[in-house]
């Protein structure tokens, strides 16, 4: 498995920066790239991945400001989410790790690949990247990986349905087949 940094075939422009406070959150690390897996077959694929904003992003508190709100969101409103930025700054990172190992099956075509990261004081939190990847036709790319969203997991314990090899699931998303759940 290799990333390569090629056409942008999905994402036509990077996300734009952020600015708050004086200081400028570029976004940049974000931009769509191309990685090649070999799957479970022994075929070798390759992967546009994109990022939504959701990877930065969060819904509205009530203590947030108009100063917080990301204008380029799909939310309604949008607010720019400095603990998201943070750890999506190891985004590419934790997906080229996670592509070499299993992700769990999450709901629908969702599926998560949870990663555990250090924190400062040396205990390890998990890192749930929600995506889904779905086959392509008519381009010289085999699927297209869509990063719905990422965050740290804290509180909310996560929905899974068992684990698959990415390579298998791979497999499966070029037969437009998803892995099979456990309940």
């Amino acid at each position: 498995m290799n990333a390569l940094v090629v056409k942008q075939y999905f994402q036509k422009t990077p996300w734009p920066a952020f600015a708050y406070n004086g200081e400028v959150y570029n976004l940049l690390h974000l931009s769509e790239f191309i990685i090649t897996v070999t799957d479970s077959n022994n075929h070798t694929r390759k992967i546009a991945v994109t990022f939504e904003d959701h990877c930065f992003t969060r819904d509205a508190t009530s203590d947030d400001t108009n100063a917080t709100i990301y204008p380029s969101s799909t939310r309604n409103p949008g607010h720019f989410c400095f603990n998201r930025y943070t750890h999506s700054l190891n985004l590419t990172a934790h997906i080229n790790k996670a592509v070499l190992g299993n992700v769990k099956i999450g709901e629908g075509r969702k599926h998560y690949a949870i990663v555990d990261i250090p924190t400062i004081n040396g205990i390890n939190e998990q890192y749930a990247i929600f995506f889904s990847l779905d086959p392509v036709k008519g381009l010289p790319i085999h699927l297209h990986m869509r990063v719905r969203s990422a965050y740290a997991v804290t509180t909310k314990e996560l929905i899974t349905h068992g684990t698959v090899a990415f390579k298998m699931l791979i497999a499966l998303r070029m037969q437009n087949k998803t892995p099979h759940k456990r309940y």
